[in-house]
């Protein structure tokens, strides 16, 4: 689903301009040597998000030749920087210049998000000090909570290092699709991690992602297709209770997305040990509906196409030709299909067939 803005920092420099005002107004930010800096000691709640403070902050700094003497406080962060051999420059009432990175991300948020964004996404490595200088440049211009939740993904991995473009392991979504692969393949490959914990990258986890969407859509579409009639079972109406508390469950414990397969993938054990008839298992299929509303992994029902109805008729020698133990013009039917990327799938119900 594409954003509904694409904003490009260098169209937003009069916003930043507006805010680096606003907080030198303040007493939030300070002029040294042509540069505007963020007083960090003005923002007591400076390094909360990430568990720093600024007293372990300077005693990190302690000894060490800073690149910037004028700066009050180590860890106060540039709002606008004043550097003649800098490519991009801009006037500003604090001299000609260009902004510092964090502004950027606030002055743009705030004008299409509005003062409080919901969701702030980001990498571990973000938290700090990155978003502790959004919050607080923000929260100091506006006087309202930045951020209402904040994620932090863990990083995508190869080799037990960070994917990149700078170290030369990086896999683009159009490469993969390129590869064979669905979008809900790789939805239920990320899917299957909690979105906190580092994500091991290999095609192998591929695809087991392709798999797991297989068996999903074999479930729905064949599993719990075209099943008899006969009475409901206090069974699967159990199973669906016990899957719905503990998919909601799992999803409201930090997006708990791994558990929340997990419970799928017990469910659909769960309700064909039952050997649910047609009204089961037409509300296990609604359950699944309602779980996939998540998820978005579910493929389409498979619509009939041209050449159906002979394969109906093959499947149909094939069960009278199994019926009358004649193996060989059984195992020949099966073999033909086969070779046209028809799968059979016997059951105690019948035979059906699916496209491979």
């Amino acid at each position: 689903m594409p954003a509904h803005r694409y904003p490009r920092a260098t169209e937003h420099v009069p916003e930043m301009i507006a805010m680096i005002e606003a907080l030198l107004a303040n007493g939030h930010a300070y002029l040294a040597s042509g540069n505007v800096y963020f007083d960090v000691r003005s923002f007591p709640r400076y390094g909360a998000l990430s568990g720093n403070t600024l007293a372990e902050l300077e005693a990190g700094a302690s000894g060490r030749v800073e690149e910037r003497s004028e700066k009050r406080h180590p860890a106060d962060f540039a709002l606008w920087k004043r550097d003649p051999k800098h490519l991009m420059q801009w006037d500003s009432p604090f001299g000609r210049g260009f902004p510092g990175w964090h502004i950027e991300c606030s002055a743009m948020s705030r004008k299409y998000l509005g003062d409080t964004l919901d969701i702030h996404t980001g990498g571990p490595d973000n938290k700090f000090p990155h978003h502790e200088c959004e919050i607080a440049q923000s929260e100091s211009v506006t006087g309202k909570p930045f951020v209402r939740h904040w994620i932090h993904c863990g990083w995508l991995e190869i080799g037990g290092e960070k994917m990149s473009k700078r170290a030369g392991a990086l896999f683009t979504i159009p490469e993969l699709i390129a590869k064979g692969y669905s979008g809900a393949d790789l939805r239920l490959y990320l899917l299957r991690t909690h979105y906190r914990s580092p994500l091991p990258f290999d095609l192998s986890l591929l695809d087991e992602g392709a798999k797991t969407r297989a068996k999903l859509d074999h479930f729905v579409h064949y599993e719990m297709a075209e099943r008899p009639e006969g009475p409901d079972d206090p069974a699967v109406a159990r199973a669906i209770d016990t899957a719905r508390r503990d998919f909601a469950a799992a999803l409201e414990d930090d997006l708990n997305t791994s558990v929340a397969l997990a419970v799928i993938h017990a469910f659909m054990t769960a309700v064909n040990r039952a050997e649910p008839r047609r009204a089961d298992a037409q509300r296990a299929v609604a359950a699944m509906r309602e779980f996939d509303r998540i998820f978005g992994a579910l493929s389409d029902a498979p619509a009939r196409g041209a050449g159906d109805a002979e394969i109906d008729a093959l499947v149909a020698e094939r069960d009278a030709a199994r019926a009358a133990r004649n193996w060989a013009r059984a195992d020949q039917i099966r073999n033909e299909l086969a070779s046209r990327g028809i799968e059979l799938l016997d059951s105690t119900t019948g035979t059906r067939w699916r496209r491979k």
